[in-house]
């Protein structure tokens, strides 16, 4: 079986090597252990009959490096396990992404796959790292799967065109990799120019296209007024062109990202982000605060499922997970209290000034171990049905069943073990 001799090497190089200066080794293990509750006209409800759901899903990760001279190799290595009461029945039941590998069906390699299922369960593994890189005093290549993050968003990532985290995502660890050329070019000045080529495969037929590659460009520089970024990019069949920058506003620090995107159908797409974060001391306490705005040309004051599907690039967006909302206007709103060294609770809000809906989360993390921490934690959707997070009604295609799609209400502990 592919997955497992993929772990065998893994685990096999690992001990060969643990005791040599120039390999490091570590992982993580992490449970996810949910209860979902849904109401009685939503969606699922309606295809499954019932409106609580208890789901769980599992996730080992083992990372190997190997650095020698100037060159350096990744191996990181996936397995998940994801089982529950909504398996199988709705991508809508489980927003988490932490037990999800992704699928390599558009990719250069498919280096992922299913090890066993069932019913109501399923185990998959995959090769999320494997690269080989080279570094000197003025460059940086890398070739092979790795992960590239660009922009300065919190919530929502408009520059970050290669697997962008959901705004409702509790992982934020680790992006999924891609198969991909890096280089980055280091300037004199405090600037640097970095380069991504990517190939894709058509995911219907399997077949390289070039229709379906990225090629960027983006350039980084520092001056008296901040810090810049200048990006240049042909994604998929669009043209993007973008702008982002970085600046202290007293003891606070502002960020903007603009993504203008020149459509195959010849319009203009705008996706502009702008936050401030702030860190204070109140009675004895660290805080950390931030305030996000978040706009997307192609989203809508009052949210249509049908309108909106119907808009060939906004689903696109949503397919690839470039975009997580159909609104034109989100706002993002977040605070952080240490309680205690190892305590600290934690509060986001997303909300559509257009439609009224928002989503709360709230946590309270513990780091219980150096190694080891505990995550507890609700999520709690606001608005009217026929809002996106109140729930905008939809017919499922299998089932022919109607109902209401949208987040549901959810208690849930995440419990992160590091080795």
């Amino acid at each position: 079986m592919m997955a497992v001799r993929y772990l065998l090497l893994l685990l096999t190089i690992s001990f060969c090597q643990a005791g040599r200066a120039d390999w490091e080794y570590n992982g993580h293990a992490k449970l996810l252990l949910t209860q979902s509750l849904y109401q009685v006209d939503d969606l699922l409800p309606a295809i499954a009959g019932d409106t609580e759901y208890t789901d769980t899903n599992a996730n080992l990760r083992l990372n190997l490096k190997h650095q020698w001279q100037s060159f350096d190799l990744n191996i990181h290595y996936q397995m998940a396990a994801i089982a529950g009461d909504s398996f199988g029945l709705s991508s809508v039941a489980n927003p988490f992404s932490s037990g999800s590998v992704g699928s390599d069906a558009s990719r250069l390699f498919n280096l992922a796959g299913e090890i066993d299922s069932s019913s109501n369960s399923q185990w998959l593994y995959r090769l999320d790292r494997l690269s080989l890189g080279y570094s000197s005093s003025d460059w940086v290549v890398r070739i092979g799967r790795q992960a590239v993050s660009w922009g300065n968003g919190i919530s929502f990532h408009p520059l970050d065109i290669f697997n962008p985290f959901s705004p409702v995502s509790l992982d934020t660890e680790y992006k999924t990799g891609d198969d991909l050329l890096y280089m980055q070019w280091l300037l004199s000045n405090e600037r640097d120019l970095q380069f991504i080529y990517l190939p894709r495969r058509d995911p219907a037929s399997g077949v390289l296209d070039s229709a379906e590659d990225s090629l960027a460009m983006k350039m980084h520089l520092i001056t008296a007024q901040g810090e810049w970024d200048l990006l240049l990019a042909r994604h998929y069949d669009e043209t993007v062109f973008g702008l982002g920058h970085v600046r202290n506003v007293s003891s606070a620090v502002w960020r903007t990202d603009i993504n203008l995107s020149r459509l195959s159908d010849g319009r203009d797409g705008w996706f502009i982000d702008t936050n401030m974060d702030y860190s204070w001391v109140w009675f004895r306490h660290n805080f950390y605060g931030y305030l996000e705005w978040f706009h997307n040309s192609l989203g809508q004051t009052n949210v249509d499922l049908a309108t909106a599907m119907a808009d060939i690039a906004l689903k696109a967006r949503l397919t690839r997970g470039e975009l997580y909302t159909l609104a034109k206007d989100t706002l993002s709103i977040g605070m952080m209290m240490e309680l205690s060294p190892r305590w600290q609770a934690n509060m986001n809000l997303l909300h559509h000034p257009g439609d009224g809906d928002s989503y709360l989360s709230m946590t309270l993390n513990h780091d219980w171990r150096q190694d080891a921490s505990l995550i507890l934690g609700m999520r709690l959707p606001y608005g009217v049905r026929g809002s996106e997070y109140g729930g905008l009604y939809s017919t499922d295609p299998v089932s022919t069943k109607s109902g209401y799609i949208g987040a549901s209400r959810q208690l849930f502990l995440y419990i992160q073990y590091y080795y």
